[in-house]
């Protein structure tokens, strides 16, 4: 039996593990790729300040050979570039789902093994214990031990499965929801950084514009949006608490399952020893419980 709890915990553990760092990793991608976004924001804003550093007054021809001429090109080239981006993570994120599933499948796959593998052990302990049945005594005692244990197995597995199942629909939220709030911080930011350009190019059409006042607002509002943009990705990635309070649920009631399971299969045993009297060796007993 001590073979069986440790064998089943510890391919809980392991399928938690692999997840949760394999989660931690493509988050920290996706807000590594992201980055590399915001910086040319500033560098834009930066190109802006030194094309118009020669205008004293910021009004006329010379302020708008600065900030107003540029703003609309750069404006575009951020915008293709996260573009670019945002098909880049797509095809991670893709990438990810495919091996989480291919991941799940396979240890799925290790569980029903060694389930079988213990359907058999029980099989043959089963066979033994009829053959060595000599009285109509043993061979009742026989047939309601099986039943019994076949029962506590059976309730067993059930109380695994559905831990697992709940594990992974609570994981498989997390990651939407995630996944929706990221969404919604680019698309938040990317709006930001057009309408601000908007704005700067609307405010340059306009007769004497003020191109270092400009180029102000406009660093300001693009800042403001890249501060928000990083706000709402870190609360985003706020997700590490609740995957190991889904973790420790999962655990907790895989140990209490495997504890039912040694209780039950305890006090088979023992009405099992009451009709045989003690003939059963403690090997014999431990096959039961595979």
């Amino acid at each position: 039996m001590a073979r069986t709890a440790r064998q089943l915990i510890i391919l809980a553990n392991l399928m938690m593990k692999k997840n949760f760092k394999k989660f931690i990793f493509n988050a920290a991608s996706i807000v590594a790729v992201m980055a590399m976004i915001l910086p040319v924001v500033s560098l834009a804003a930066a190109k802006a300040n030194n094309g118009n550093g020669n205008s004293a007054s910021g009004a006329g021809a010379a302020g708008k050979t600065g900030v107003c001429l540029q703003a609309g090109n750069l404006s575009s080239k951020i915008d293709q570039r996260m573009s670019d981006r945002e098909t880049e993570i797509q095809e991670r994120r893709t990438e990810r789902n495919q091996s989480f599933g291919e991941k799940r499948e396979s240890r799925d796959q290790q569980l029903e093994q060694l389930r079988e593998r213990w359907n058999e052990n029980r099989e043959e302990f089963y066979a033994k214990l009829e053959e060595n049945a000599d009285n109509s005594a043993k061979k009742q005692a026989v047939v309601s031990f099986k039943a019994a244990v076949e029962a506590v197995v059976k309730a067993r597995r059930a109380a695994i499965d559905k831990a697992i199942d709940e594990y992974r629909v609570a994981v498989d939220k997390l990651v939407a929801n995630r996944k929706t709030a990221i969404d919604a911080a680019k698309n938040t930011y990317r709006n930001a950084v057009r309408v601000a350009f908007q704005k700067a190019n609307s405010e340059c059409a306009k007769e004497n514009a003020d191109a270092a006042k400009i180029r102000e607002q406009l660093k300001a509002e693009l800042g403001l949006a890249k501060d928000k943009y990083q706000a709402d990705i870190q609360a985003a990635e706020k997700v590490g608490k609740s995957i190991q309070d889904l973790i420790k649920t999962r655990r907790d009631s895989v140990a209490k399952a495997v504890e039912e399971f040694k209780i039950a299969m305890e006090k088979a045993r023992t009405e099992l020893k009451t009709a045989w009297g003690t003939e059963n060796s403690s090997s014999d007993e431990n096959n039961s419980s595979q």
